[in-house]
C-alpha cells in the first residue's frame, strides 16, 4: 500500500486530518523524486532481496523509470506474483551475479553479503536488508514511508553520482588569451 493510499485509509477511519508533517514529508518526496530521476530513470539495477523488500524496491524503482534486470528472493511468497517484473529466480547471490552480468545491471541493492558480488560486476550496491556487517548502523535504517522511500532515493542517486566513469574533458575556450597547454591555474 502506498504512503498516500494508507494516509487516506487512517483519515477516513479516525475521520481526523491527515496532519501537516505527513503532509510535507509527501511533498518532500515528491521533491526527492523530481531530483533524482534524472539519475534512476532508465537504470538497470539488480535486486537480491528476501521477497517483501524485493517487491518494495521494485516497485519504487519502476515508479523512478529505472529498470530491475536481476531479481533474486531467497523463498517464494504471494508478493512476488505482483510485482512490476517479467521474472524472479528463487535462489542465491551465485544466480543474482550471472542474471545481473548477462542483462548489465549498472547497480545492485542487496545486503552486505552481496558485496564480494557487486565488486566482481564493477557496481555499487546499496545494502540493504539482513545482515550488515560491513558498515556502522545500516541496521537501523528507516526504509518505510515517505521520509524512507525519499532517503533511499537519495542513496541510490548518490551511489550513481559517486559511481560514474565518465570523465569530463577538460575545455579549453577558443577565446583564451594563451595557448591551452601554456594556461596555469592561479590561486587566490
Amino acid at each position: 500500500m502506498s504512503g498516500w493510499l494508507f494516509s487516506s485509509a487512517l483519515h477516513e477511519i479516525s475521520g481526523q486530518e491527515v496532519p501537516a508533517k505527513i503532509e510535507r514529508q509527501r511533498m518532500q518526496l515528491q521533491d526527492a523524486m523530481l531530483d533524482t530521476h534524472f539519475m534512476l530513470g532508465q537504470l538497470r539495477v539488480a535486486v537480491a532481496s528476501d521477497p517483501d523488500q524485493l517487491n518494495a524496491f521494485a516497485h519504487l524503482l519502476s515508479e523512478m523509470g529505472a529498470e530491475v534486470v536481476a531479481a533474486v528472493a531467497p523463498s517464494s511468497a504471494a508478493c512476488l506474483a505482483a510485482m512490476p517484473l517479467a521474472q524472479v529466480k528463487i535462489g542465491d547471490l551465485e544466480d543474482l551475479e550471472i542474471i545481473a552480468r548477462d542483462n548489465g545491471a549498472q547497480l545492485l541493492i542487496g545486503n552486505s553479503h552481496a558485496t564480494d558480488t557487486a565488486e566482481r560486476l564493477n557496481v555499487p550496491i546499496l545494502r540493504a536488508g539482513f545482515p550488515q556487517y560491513d558498515i556502522i548502523g545500516g541496521y537501523q535504517k528507516t526504509w518505510v514511508g515517505y521520509r524512507g522511500s525519499r532517503q533511499a532515493l537519495f542513496d541510490l542517486a548518490n551511489l550513481v553520482i559517486n559511481f560514474a566513469h565518465e570523465e569530463i574533458p577538460v575545455f579549453h575556450s577558443v577565446y583564451a588569451q594563451k595557448p591551452a597547454d601554456e594556461v596555469k591555474p592561479s590561486c587566490h
